[in-house]
């Protein structure tokens, strides 16, 4: 297939599948919003009841796209895949698959983060002991690997998911047998502790995933709906989307939806959750058109030499306006030590990195004389603390508190309202979390200063007075960091 190369201010055909690659600085984000605005003004197939889909991987980049298209955003559906899979497929046919699964649609709300809770962790041994009795040796390490659950596709012409742990730690070994803790467990058995959410209506973000694909290879009319709802689907960042997603976007472009995707294999950030960058290039439809954007407007001169330097199946543009810039150095090493040589090398300068997680980022602050944690206090307050429901209601309220300054104000309350479980009406339980969500902003400057034994305390008087104080142990020592 060959490859057209176009800029971000470049038209293309509006009823023919596209994937456009693109390095860093191209103005993927622009080349898309203007691709849509370009679909609005010249198709006919757009009506009140039929938008464009536009799907990214961040609230940030919603947001982004939304303001870029103005007043002409109310004709398009700008979301994550999550939200979008969620909206359009589970809410209103997920019944179909319910009694099966033992999915409670009727108190579904929203899908969450997997935060394991030892109480279902609990049940679900209990209902098998005689299978599952061993992962009570070490409760931490069964709630490690049940974090790390996810679906993944299995190469088989039936197209079938499995669920899998992603990360391996730890061995036991039971009547010389050696299992490795839930990695060795069957399907149905992890299938039976999903269930333990399910049956309460609680479906992680992966489980969206799951739940979408099995309705749509069992109910193919869902497919028909998608299609005649949503003429165009659009997914940025595609560098991003694993097997399963890749899968259902096929199937969608199948008929009458056009389908384009635009990335950069370079930069997938999202390994952890399944992501596979090789989707970008292996992604096909019949008829699609192939395009490179190789323009860099943000780097200068310099740094753009050094990229095509290092990567050579995209070589990028100088556009002339960028400026020369000063030489790029680059640092090899360990990670210490190379902090330690970027601040001599910046003479003082104030140094700005990035970290895929908040472990290795609070180490770094540590070499750099920052006071921080040594260690992420929530995970350790997870697997510290044997109340449910105590470790429960802290993380939510946190979690909400964030959402709000965030502006995620719906986010917020659906977190409160639901780890609260204040009342059984759905709307007077909204109304009592947006009067806790206004009592923890109105005291936000003064939370920041607490330790979390502090914000115990504030939760219990303000928010949930039934709330047990830890005494003894560490989950004391923990909440008092």
């Amino acid at each position: 297939m060959s490859i057209t190369q176009i800029n971000a201010e470049s038209s293309v055909p509006i009823e023919q599948h596209f994937k456009v690659s693109a390095g860093p600085g191209a103005g993927k984000t622009r080349w898309l919003v203007n691709h849509i605005k370009n679909i609005l003004h010249h198709s006919t197939r757009l009506g009140k009841t039929r938008k464009i889909v536009c799907i990214t991987y961040t609230n940030v980049a919603i947001e982004i796209i939304l303001n870029r298209l103005g007043e002409t955003a109310e004709r398009i559906e700008v979301s994550t895949i999550h939200s979008f899979l969620y909206r359009h497929v589970i809410k209103p046919f997920g019944s179909l698959i319910s009694d099966e699964y033992g999915l409670n649609i009727k108190d579904i709300d929203g899908h969450d983060d997997h935060v394991v809770s030892l109480s279902k962790v609990n049940d679900w041994i209990k209902s098998d002991y005689r299978s599952l009795g061993y992962l009570f040796s070490d409760l931490s390490l069964t709630a490690y690997h049940l974090e790390n659950l996810q679906w993944i596709l299995k190469n088989n012409p039936q197209n079938s998911l499995k669920i899998s742990v992603t990360k391996r730690k730890g061995q036991y070994s039971q009547n010389g047998r050696s299992f490795s803790f839930i990695s060795d467990t069957k399907q149905e058995k992890l299938i039976n502790y999903k269930k333990q959410y399910w049956r309460a209506g609680i479906i992680h973000h992966d489980d969206v995933l799951f739940f979408s694909f099995e309705l749509i290879k069992r109910y193919p009319f869902i497919l028909t709906v998608l299609r005649a709802k949503f003429p165009y689907f659009f997914v940025d960042e595609f560098q991003d989307t694993n097997p399963i997603q890749t899968k259902i976007l096929e199937q969608i472009g199948q008929e009458e939806t056009i389908v384009g995707i635009i990335g950069d294999k370079a930069q997938s950030i999202y390994n952890f959750q399944g992501a596979d960058p090789l989707q970008l290039s292996l992604f096909t439809l019949e008829g699609i058109a192939e395009y490179q954007i190789l323009e860099n407007y943000r780097s200068t001169d310099k740094i753009v030499d050094f990229l095509n330097c290092i990567r050579l199946d995209l070589q990028q543009v100088k556009p002339g306006q960028n400026g020369n810039g000063g030489n790029p150095i680059l640092i090899v090493g360990e990670m210490g030590a190379s902090l330690r040589k970027a601040q001599e090398l910046c003479h003082g300068e104030r140094i700005c990195s990035l970290s895929r997680d908040n472990i290795t980022s609070n180490v770094l602050k540590k070499e750099a004389g920052v006071d921080c944690p040594s260690e992420d206090l929530l995970r350790e307050l997870v697997n510290a603390d044997s109340n449910s429901d105590r470790r429960k209601v802290i993380l939510s309220c946190i979690k909400a508190l964030e959402f709000a300054v965030e502006k995620r104000y719906r986010e917020a309350i659906k977190e409160l309202s639901k780890s609260l479980e204040i009342g059984n009406d759905k709307t007077e339980r909204k109304k009592e979390a947006l009067r806790h969500l206004n009592s923890i902003l109105d005291r936000y400057a003064e939370i920041q200063e607490m330790n979390l034994m502090e914000f115990y305390v504030f939760v219990k008087s303000n928010i949930k007075d039934s709330l047990a104080n830890p005494s003894r142990g560490r989950p004391k020592r923990v909440s008092e960091k």
